[in-house]
């Protein structure tokens, strides 16, 4: 039996292994595809803010898109949110050799074909982050939409799951929200479990748009969508 596995061929063989490999075994094997070493990623923890990969892809055994972002527990990051800016060099000495700058923001890793986005992570961005295209964070499939987040210091290594009920974009009359410009995640920080929420932009929608909320105030506040200016 052990033969017969060792001779699949390699593409199956990678896709198996993932599947039997520890939770631990998989966030490792993707923080580590990332980062060459911990330097920058200790530098956030110490600062005061968690770095999160963030994207449905998460689920893949080859990840293509992710965005790398960092929460904070003061009011799930939208306020005092420390500045990582002085640490960009460092963000990008520690990314695996080869990385690619392939657009603002984004790095190509040839490795493993995966593009990341960390705008978030080389300056204070608060909620709003630039992306081109939001639609590629999240699912669209029958089942409803949905993506994931992982952190790099979750003691469980898991991916957690993003619900269709906390992905929101741009409102449509009897539709599904628009997620192609903007596209509002929310998701529990850790270790507090407190709901963070984050927004993903193709740059400057946030100025044809208006904001629509759930009427609350403090920790109750909510984004519940966007519609467009006229």
């Amino acid at each position: 039996m052990a033969t017969a596995i060792f001779n699949l061929p390699s593409r199956l063989w990678f896709t198996l292994k993932y599947y039997l490999d520890s939770p631990k075994d998989k966030h490792n094997q993707l923080w580590n595809s990332i980062f060459q070493k911990d330097d920058w990623l200790s530098s956030m923890i110490v600062l005061g803010v968690d770095p999160a990969l963030v994207g449905y892809d998460l689920y893949k055994t080859k990840p293509t898109y992710l965005a790398l972002v960092l929460g904070h527990e003061k009011d799930g990051g939208k306020y005092h949110k420390p500045d990582p800016s002085r640490f960009e060099d460092l963000l990008y000495k520690c990314l695996q050799p080869g990385a690619m700058r392939t657009a603002a923001g984004e790095y190509y890793f040839p490795k493993t074909g995966l593009i990341l986005n960390i705008r978030d992570a080389r300056g204070s961005e608060f909620h709003y982050t630039d992306v081109p295209e939001p639609g590629r964070l999240v699912s669209h499939n029958l089942v409803g939409r949905h993506s994931a987040y992982q952190y790099w210091k979750d003691k469980s290594f898991a991916v957690r799951q993003i619900q269709s009920k906390n992905i929101v974009g741009i409102k449509r009359a009897l539709a599904t929200d628009d997620v192609s410009d903007i596209l509002g995640l929310t998701w529990e920080h850790l270790p507090s479990e407190t709901l963070r929420q984050h927004f993903f932009q193709k740059a400057g929608t946030e100025v044809w748009t208006h904001q629509i909320d759930n009427g609350e105030r403090g920790l109750s506040y909510k984004v519940i969508g966007w519609k467009w200016k006229n």
